[in-house]
């Protein structure tokens, strides 16, 4: 970059206004402030990227980690946002016994961003929490479950109902019903197509599926595409309800209302006894068995601390070795 005061000099040594060195001088100069703006303004637009399998290495690994000790040891892990918090406080609690490792997880980029920087070597460890799709299982990567969540209705903590039927949400999904038992009007928020949470639901509730489906179709519902947003939008609208998982509530501290369906709450007993139904599994996928620290992070995971601090973040770990024997 050439400073602006270097221009005096030269146009001393250029000769005159006229001297074809001076323009080129100032063109030259005039390029390279231009060319470093518009570096700037493209940096400042594009903003930190998550990993995608567009790229072959995460940016972070080009700087030193702050404060990290010479020989650390790097771990990456991203994908989906149902993932993300219990993968921060598991992070947490084994850097607190493992100071040599570092462990970067990666904001939401969904189980299938996970899946694709996990296959590109990206990450070592991606976070999903729904089955592989066949495409998906052909890569042939190794699946580790670590928790089980509730997925829930959650709503707007102004929001007067307590419980829904099943049918209830249906109705509320078609359009059929638009209001709470007060009268005040119901705002349902829906998440992109495949959303891991619906899927669950679908499987379970009859019409669930069909009236998710054509509510996409008719654009009925605000559609939302990211975890964060969706408990931004809950927390922040009149009336609002979707469907979350118990586990990023409760290891947030979010105050947001949690109703329970068809006469069954959300509660880790409930789940662990198989009485409340709405679940998915949470998993790490890793290209082989995982290695080095990513090897280190799972057994910890699995281990009774990891087991214990799963619990209290208000999931069930897996595998659900300590569960009642269901019918």
């Amino acid at each position: 970059m050439v400073a602006l005061g270097e221009i005096g000099p030269s146009l001393e040594a250029g000769g005159g206004a006229g001297s074809p060195r001076l323009w080129a001088f100032v063109a030259a100069a005039l390029a390279a402030l231009l060319g470093g703006g518009a570096v700037a303004v493209r940096a400042l637009e594009d903003g930190p990227r998550p990993p995608t399998s567009l790229g072959r290495a995460l940016a972070h690994r080009d700087a030193p980690a702050p404060r990290a000790p010479a020989s650390s040891e790097a771990l990456d892990l991203a994908g989906s946002g149902s993932n993300v918090p219990l993968s921060r406080v598991l992070a947490k609690a084994f850097s607190e016994r493992s100071p040599g490792v570092r462990v970067v997880v990666h904001e939401s980029i969904g189980s299938t961003g996970g899946v694709r920087a996990t296959r590109d070597g990206q990450v070592e460890l991606g976070l999903v929490s729904r089955p592989l799709t066949a495409d998906e299982a052909r890569l042939g990567l190794v699946i580790v479950p670590h928790a089980r969540v509730a997925v829930v209705l959650a709503a707007h903590p102004g929001v007067p109902e307590d419980h829904l039927a099943g049918s209830d949400l249906v109705a509320l999904y078609r359009g059929e019903r638009a209001r709470f038992r007060d009268g005040a009007p119901v705002v349902v928020l829906q998440r992109e197509r495949g959303d891991s949470s619906h899927l669950a639901l679908a499987g379970l509730i009859p019409g669930f599926g069909a009236a998710n489906d054509e509510a996409h179709r008719a654009g009925r519902w605000r559609v939302l595409y990211h975890d964060r947003t969706m408990q931004e939008a809950l927390m922040a609208t009149d009336g609002a309800i979707g469907l979350f998982d118990l586990g990023q509530i409760a290891s947030q501290n979010l105050p947001l209302r949690v109703l329970s369906i068809d006469g069954v709450e959300p509660t880790l007993e409930n789940v662990r006894a198989g009485r409340y139904r709405f679940v998915k599994d949470l998993a790490f996928v890793s290209v082989g068995e995982p290695r080095g620290a990513a090897a280190a992070f799972v057994a910890f995971v699995r281990s009774a601390e990891g087991r214990e601090a799963t619990r209290r973040a208000g999931y069930l770990p897996l595998p659900d070795d300590e569960a009642e024997v269901r019918p």
